[in-house]
């Protein structure tokens, strides 16, 4: 699948999702990325500020609090694990975002070298089959979505 087919799709299925769905699969997914190691082993965390359908992720920054994490908004400080949006993922973690490259740039200048973990976030409705890899993509160590944990890398 194109990248910008797996965007049409990944978009128009999470706005699909009725809203108190969409908060229940939220919470249910920071509840799952809390339990990994990931999370365990992370002292700063960065995440995103939700936008429009996006996995809101406020109750992961409460488990943050209560296990004495720092966390951040992704642009700012040292992290060790960062929750990046995705608008549709594939069984190999290959990310489609918004479509700038925003994140994949940010990642291959920042985060590439440092070994911080980049994890996908994501509604379980949002996967598809194949997504056409870019040249410059960087690879996710991870997705979680409100059922699984999927890992890579």
């Amino acid at each position: 699948m194109t990248p910008d087919a797996a965007r049409r799709y990944g978009l128009a299925a999470r706005r699909a999702l009725p809203v108190p769905e969409r908060q229940a699969a939220s919470r249910r997914l920071c509840v799952r990325l809390a339990a990994t190691p990931w999370f365990r082993d992370a002292q700063c965390i960065a995440v995103y500020v939700a936008q429009y359908d996006e996995p809101q992720l406020e109750a992961l920054i409460a488990l943050a609090r209560e296990h004495g994490k720092r966390h951040h908004e992704f642009l700012s400080r040292a992290r060790d694990l960062v929750c990046a949006p995705v608008t549709a993922f594939d069984a190999q973690l290959r990310r489609v975002g918004m479509g700038g490259g925003y994140y994949d740039r940010w990642f291959s200048q920042r985060l590439h070298r440092y070994g911080v973990r980049r994890i996908g976030i994501a509604f379980d409705c949002q996967r598809v089959e194949d997504i056409e890899a870019q040249s410059w993509d960087v690879s996710l160590h991870g997705v979680v979505t409100e059922t699984h944990v999927y890992k890579g890398l």
